[in-house]
């Protein structure tokens, strides 16, 4: 009887562990769905973004082309020396785009205008180029360009006047005329410190005459 009695008090023993871990289990499943369900990462509806990388392309600046004509002046010596009669070289030079590649435009003619700073009668002068579409101005210089800045236009006609240049503006050639002062000339002297005497005559001796033997 006894023995009967214990095998149906461990049979409800086992049946109540069994209960208790199932309800275990559920209770642990409901646990990590709700802490699923209160995830706080969004949820992007927004496609994925895609970067391609292309090596093959070329972002280097192109090279600009040249205009069919153009023109430019000069002065290789900006700060020229001035003094009665000097001059200052001004340069300019006209040529034509030729697939690519400047060609002088030979027989043009260019002009030469000065507006000197002191407000003087304008000084114009009038030069053909050469084969290489280049042409030398002798520009005399004025005391009124001294310290003062000096610009100068070139106007360019082509040999058969259907082409024009200017080169005015910011493109003009430009110079600045700096006064040179005298170098003093100094006496030479001897080393000690006396001026050299002065030589006014060198004495002759009688050259000796022989009779020649008979």
């Amino acid at each position: 009887m006894r023995l009967q009695t214990g095998k149906r008090v461990r049979r409800r023993v086992g049946l109540l562990l069994k209960c208790a871990s199932i309800f275990c289990l559920l209770l642990v499943s409901v646990l990590v769905v709700a802490c699923g369900a209160n995830n706080g990462t969004p949820v992007s509806d927004s496609p994925q973004v895609q970067l391609t990388i292309n090596l093959n392309q070329n972002f280097a600046s192109p090279t600009p082309t040249l205009a069919p004509y153009s023109c430019g002046a000069w002065v290789t010596e900006s700060t020229p020396s001035y003094y009665p009669g000097s001059v200052v070289m001004v340069y300019a030079k006209y040529v034509q785009n030729v697939d690519g590649n400047p060609k002088g435009m030979q027989g043009a003619t260019a002009r030469a205008t000065i507006d000197w700073p002191s407000g003087a009668p304008t000084y114009t002068s009038n030069a053909t180029a050469g084969s290489d579409g280049l042409v030398v101005f002798q520009v005399p210089l004025q005391e009124s360009a001294v310290n003062r800045v000096t610009l100068i236009e070139v106007t360019f006609t082509s040999s058969d006047g259907a082409h024009t240049c200017d080169v005015g503006g910011n493109a003009r050639a430009f110079f600045t005329a700096v006064e040179v002062s005298p170098t003093p000339t100094a006496t030479p002297t001897n080393p000690g410190g006396l001026p050299f005497p002065t030589v006014t005559g060198i004495p002759t001796f009688p050259v000796p005459t022989r009779t020649p033997k008979p």
